[in-house]
């Protein structure tokens, strides 16, 4: 792992075989790649980040590297308070549900009941 400024670089060498089943490059990669998603997730309370695949293997690299951004694309508090949301839904308990999610979100929200008053 290297850690830089605005991202980490999370690459993945061709696992060493103990003499047991094999599983490819790509197969070890991608598990290796879900457990540290899956772990940065749970660490940073729910967030979301975005990852691209700068090398693979089975494009003939010799490693499987991945580009993992530090700011988080979804989660608790990454909306952007200066956007406003306008939900018009004329059910409440689904306008409540929407207000609540998109407020966590870190959204400023407006509800109303009907068209005409939004």
């Amino acid at each position: 792992m290297e850690e830089r400024e605005t991202e980490f670089i999370y690459t993945i060498h061709r696992a060493r075989s103990a003499g047991v089943a094999t599983i490819s490059i790509n197969q070890y990669a991608s598990s290796r790649l879900a457990s540290f998603l899956g772990g940065l997730k749970w660490v940073s309370g729910g967030l979301e980040f975005r990852v691209n695949e700068q090398r693979c293997t089975a494009m003939g690299d010799e490693v499987c590297e991945f580009i993992i951004r530090r700011n988080p694309l979804l989660g608790p508090g990454c909306g952007n308070p200066k956007t406003t949301l306008l939900i018009i839904e004329d059910d409440v308990d689904i306008a409540d549900m929407l207000n609540a999610y998109f407020n966590v979100q870190g959204y400023k929200v407006l509800t109303c009941n009907w068209g005409e008053e939004g």
